[in-house]
C-alpha cells in the first residue's frame, strides 16, 4: 500500500487519471493505496478520456481545502468501484474546488467538509453508507443510495449546509442537526430532526422524531408510519394534498 498525491499537470495529458506521471511516484494509484489532493496538484482531475479507479477500491481519500481545482467536469463525474467500496474512508474539503466536485462511487464512509455554493459544487452519486455533511451544498443524482446521513454544522447552524434529493433515490436514515434538506424521496426507516429545515416533497418516511427545527410535508398521497412530535414546527398545510399518519405522538414543548 502506498500514498499517492495527485499532480495532474503531464504535458498532453492534463487531467488524466491513468497517466503515472500525472501522480507522486510516476504510479497510477491502486487498490489499498491512499490518496491525497491537496496544494501540491497543478491541475485538476478531469473525467475523461478514461474512468478514474473503476476497478480500484482504495484506502482513505483525503481532499483538503487547498487543492484549488475541479474534481471532475461538465462532462461527467469521476467514477471509482461501484460494486465494491470504492474507498474505506472519504474526507474532502472542495471549498476552493472553483466549479465541479462530482464522484460517483460505493463508499463505507464520507465526510464532507465543505464546498462551494453552487449546484455542481458537491454532487455525490452512487452508495454511501455512512454521510457526515458539516458544511457544503450538496447535490444527490437520482438514484443514489444514502444509508445513513449525519447533517450537522461547523460555526452556522442553519446555513452552513444545504442538501438537494431528487426523485428516485434510496435513503434510510437521516439525523438533522442544522442546515436545510430538500428531499423528492422516500425516507424508509427514520428521520430524527433536532434543527434545521427538512422539506420533503414526494415519498414516504417510516418514523419521523422531531425535537426542534422545521418539518415540512408537502407530498400527495403518501403516508408516515409513526410521527413523534417533541419540539419544532411540523407544517402539512402548504400544498393542501392528502396524506396519511399512521401513529402519531405530540409531547408538550
Amino acid at each position: 500500500m502506498a500514498t499517492r498525491t495527485w499532480i495532474g499537470d503531464d504535458v498532453g495529458n492534463e487531467g488524466d487519471w491513468t497517466v503515472a506521471a500525472n501522480w507522486s511516484g510516476a504510479a497510477v494509484p491502486v487498490s489499498g493505496d491512499d490518496l491525497v489532493f491537496d496544494g501540491t496538484a497543478n491541475y485538476g482531475v478531469a473525467s475523461t478520456p478514461a474512468v478514474a479507479g473503476a476497478n480500484d477500491d482504495f484506502g482513505e481519500v483525503r481532499i483538503t481545502s487547498d487543492f484549488a481545482y475541479d474534481f471532475g467536469d461538465a462532462a461527467g463525474s469521476i467514477v471509482w468501484d461501484l460494486v465494491n467500496p470504492g474507498a474505506d474512508l472519504l474526507i474532502v474539503d472542495a471549498s476552493n474546488c472553483p466549479t465541479y466536485f462530482k464522484l460517483d462511487a460505493k463508499l463505507t464512509k464520507a465526510i464532507i467538509l465543505g464546498s462551494g455554493a453552487l449546484a455542481t459544487s458537491m454532487v455525490l452519486d452512487g452508495e454511501i453508507t455512512d454521510l457526515e455533511i458539516q458544511k457544503g451544498t450538496i447535490t444527490a443524482v437520482t438514484g443514489v443510495t444514502f444509508t445513513n446521513m449525519r447533517v450537522s454544522y461547523k460555526s452556522a447552524q442553519a446555513t452552513d449546509v444545504t442538501v438537494t434529493i431528487p426523485t428516485g433515490c434510496t435513503i434510510t436514515n437521516v439525523w438533522q442537526r442544522g442546515g436545510t434538506v430538500t428531499c423528492s424521496s422516500a425516507v424508509a426507516t427514520k428521520l430524527e430532526i433536532d434543527s434545521g429545515v427538512f422539506t420533503h416533497s414526494d415519498g414516504n418516511m417510516g418514523i419521523l422524531s422531531q425535537r426542534g427545527g422545521t418539518y415540512y410535508w408537502n407530498c400527495d398521497g403518501d403516508t408516515i408510519t409513526e410521527a413523534k412530535l417533541f419540539a419544532g414546527t411540523f407544517d402539512a398545510r402548504n400544498n393542501g394534498n392528502a396524506k396519511t399518519i399512521t401513529n402519531g405522538e405530540i409531547w408538550p414543548g
